[in-house]
């Protein structure tokens, strides 16, 4: 088979329920749980729009997430803090594995971001009710759960919530239970040495990149964005509506900005004023912060690029019943419109 054929082939399809790029937030169960919560949305990163989530509701795991990304191996990866554990789903939202977890040395486990193939786990162990401040870090693992040397290793007092890559190949962490707060939001090597503190926040939920080319967002609980740069704070605003309840935040394509508040929701703000300009959802429950995902979904090889060896992918997952090959509703059942949305795939270019 070749690229004309799939292309001809692919007119008929359907239209896709996944697009190749969304942003993606996990909405926590809680205990007791929220019906019809825990699970991971996708929104559109143009103007916040809710696409339907990713993963469905999974409220025995989905507790109280903090952050889901798509790893190198297309698989998603999301931390939650009340089971101290990282967890694997696929993309069409099957629950894979515990990929670590307590006995990985995982609690209060909080922001995920991949280096080098690596996974970096900001991990901030309890006592009590209060953070050790002696024994937080941010873990190193390798691909197959591997323990390596800490980025950030216990001792350094580094409590993170998110770990942010820089324009430049950095790092840029914040401090979230320093007492007496507020503490450094700091920019770190990739190998982990302290560069600069850039400005002082208390609580720094999320960090993202910024509308304008060079700059980021530092958003903290209190509701609070700082707009900054490797170097420098520029400037301060404040998101309405989400005073001590903030959590994440991203720059929307559109000009605005996604706010999402710990336990109300996900709403529009002006990137001018911080006002609320519209409610996207909302629903008690436990958000996490915000990740930008990019998925090529027809590339099964997981090599970048899209040729033959791909479909012969697909032919033999489609044969076999393997999610790989589950492209269309209803899940679990394999017919022609699950190669038709394939061929669709198939047909897009990778992002």
């Amino acid at each position: 088979m070749n690229r004309a054929i799939v292309v001809a082939v692919a007119c008929a399809a359907p239209a896709l329920a996944q697009p190749s790029e969304f942003l993606l937030i996990p909405w926590g169960a809680g205990n007791p749980p929220t019906p019809g919560s825990g699970s991971i949305g996708m929104y559109s990163p143009q103007d916040g729009t809710y696409l339907g989530d990713i993963v469905p509701p999974d409220p025995t795991r989905i507790i109280f997430p903090n952050c889901a990304i798509i790893g190198p191996d297309r698989l998603i990866y999301l931390s939650d803090s009340v089971n101290d554990a990282v967890y694997r789903y696929d993309l069409h939202g099957n629950f894979v594995d515990e990929f670590l977890g307590p006995d990985d040395g995982l609690d209060n486990v909080r922001g995920l971001h991949f280096l080098d193939g690596d996974l970096l786990v900001a991990n901030n162990p309890i006592i009590g009710t209060m953070v050790d401040e002696e024994n937080v870090a941010v873990l190193r693992f390798a691909p197959d759960g591997a323990e390596k040397t800490p980025l950030i290793p216990p001792g350094s007092g580094i409590s993170a919530w998110d770990i942010h890559p820089s324009y430049g190949g950095d790092l840029i962490i914040g401090d979230v239970e320093a007492l007496p707060p507020p503490a450094p939001v700091a920019r770190y090597t990739a190998g982990g040495t302290h560069v600069t503190d850039i400005y002082s926040a208390s609580f720094p939920t999320q960090i993202t990149d910024g509308h304008e080319p060079g700059t980021y967002y530092g958003f903290q609980f209190s509701g609070l964005v700082t707009i900054f740069t490797d170097n420098v704070s520029l400037g301060t605003l404040s998101l309405t509506g989400l005073q001590n309840a903030g959590q994440g935040c991203f720059a929307l394509r559109d000009g605005n900005i996604l706010g999402v508040s710990f336990n109300a929701g996900v709403f529009v703000h002006s990137a001018d004023t911080g006002a609320r300009l519209g409610t996207i959802r909302t629903g008690f429950g436990l958000y996490g912060t915000v990740s930008l995902a990019q998925v090529c979904w027809a590339d099964l090889t997981n090599d970048g690029t899209l040729d033959f060896l791909d479909v012969l992918a697909f032919v033999v997952a489609f044969a076999a019943g393997e999610p790989e090959a589950d492209y269309a509703a209803p899940a679990g059942v394999f017919d022609f419109i699950d190669v038709l949305v394939f061929l669709d795939r198939f047909a897009q270019e990778c992002p």
